[in-house]
C-alpha cells in the first residue's frame, strides 16, 4: 500500500472552471502525483457525494457528468490507485477500471448532506453551492463557504473560516461590491452590538435601533447633541435610550453630527465644512463607550 500524504495545492493556484466535474479533474491532476484510493461519483449527486466524504476519501474525488470517459480513465491510470470507492455508481465502472483496482460500491443515503469539517483551512473557497464543492474540496485541505449575497450577512463561523484563511478564492461572481465587501470580512472588525451590517436581519447580524442625539458642535441651536461636551452627550445620550430595547432589538447610540453647514462662502461651493479638529473628540467619545 502507498502512502500519499495529505495532499495540498500550490500556492498560487487558482480554479479556471467552479462546475464539480470539471474542478475535480483539475483539482486530482494538480494536487495527485498518485493515489491509493479515489472516490467516484455523479457530479449532481450530492448524497453520493456526501457518502465520500463520510467515507474520509484519501484521495481525490473524481466527478461523472454523464459516463465513464477517456479522460476519467486516463487519470485513473495515471493515479494508479488500489481502490475505487464508487457512490451511486451502477456496475459500469469496472469494465473501464484497470483490471487490479477493487472497485467498492457505497452505499447512498438520499437527502444525505456533506458534514461540516469543523477546521480551520488555509485556503478557502468561497461559491454559490457548497454542497457540491466541499466534496472535492475536502481531500486537499481547502475550506468552502456558500455565499450569494452580501458577504457581510454571512454566519460567523463562515466569516471566521474567512478571516484566518491565508488564501481566499472567491468562484462566484458577487457584483462590484464583492471586493470591498470581502475586504471588509477578511479585516473582521465587526459593529459594536456584533455583525457587519448595521441593519441586520439575523443573530449573524442583528437588527438594531439607532437612538441618537443629533446637531452640531458649536450650537444647540441645530440641536441637542450641541448643547455639551462629548463626555456629557454620552450620558444623556444613555438616558434617553434607556429602555429602549425592552421589545429585544440590539440598541446603539449615535451621534449624528452636523458636518456641512450650507453658507454662501466665499469658494462658491456654498457649503461650510465642520473641521475634522472639531468633530474628532466627538468620534473619540462613541468609540470609548
Amino acid at each position: 500500500m502507498r502512502e500519499t500524504g495529505t495532499a495540498r495545492l500550490p500556492g498560487d493556484f487558482r480554479l479556471l472552471d467552479a462546475l464539480p466535474v470539471v474542478a475535480g479533474m483539475e483539482i486530482s491532476q494538480t494536487a495527485f502525483s498518485c493515489a491509493h484510493e479515489v472516490g467516484l461519483a455523479f457530479g449532481d449527486d450530492t448524497a453520493a457525494m456526501a457518502a465520500l466524504v463520510l467515507r474520509d476519501i484519501q484521495g481525490p474525488l473524481l466527478l461523472l457528468d454523464s459516463g465513464v470517459n477517456a479522460n476519467l480513465v486516463n487519470e485513473l491510470k495515471r493515479l494508479g490507485p488500489e481502490r475505487l470507492d464508487a457512490a451511486g455508481i451502477d456496475g459500469r465502472v469496472p469494465r473501464y477500471a484497470p483490471p487490479d483496482l477493487l472497485v467498492e460500491q457505497l452505499p447512498v443515503t438520499g437527502g444525505a448532506d456533506s458534514p461540516p469539517d469543523g477546521a480551520t483551512h488555509s485556503r478557502v473557497w468561497i461559491v454559490g453551492d457548497s454542497e457540491h464543492a466541499e466534496a472535492v474540496a475536502r481531500p486537499v485541505d481547502v475550506g468552502v463557504v456558500a455565499a450569494t449575497g452580501d458577504l457581510r450577512a454571512l454566519s460567523p463561523s463562515a466569516r471566521d473560516a474567512i478571516s484566518g484563511a491565508a488564501v481566499v478564492d472567491v468562484l462566484t461572481y458577487h457584483g462590484e461590491n464583492g471586493a470591498w465587501q470581502l475586504e471588509v470580512v477578511r479585516r473582521g472588525d465587526e459593529l459594536p452590538g456584533a455583525g457587519l451590517l448595521l441593519f441586520g436581519t439575523d443573530y449573524a447580524n442583528p437588527v438594531r435601533r439607532l437612538i441618537a442625539v443629533y446637531g452640531h458642535p458649536l450650537t444647540s441651536a441645530l440641536g441637542v447633541l450641541g448643547e455639551q461636551a462629548p463626555e456629557q452627550a454620552v450620558q444623556r445620550l444613555r438616558s434617553i435610550a434607556e429602555g429602549c430595547e425592552a421589545d429585544g432589538l440590539v440598541v446603539l447610540p449615535a451621534f449624528e453630527i452636523i458636518a456641512t453647514i450650507a453658507s454662501a462662502g466665499d469658494d462658491g461651493e456654498y457649503s461650510n465644512e465642520t473641521t475634522k479638529d472639531l468633530i474628532r473628540p466627538w468620534v473619540e467619545a462613541a468609540a470609548a463607550h
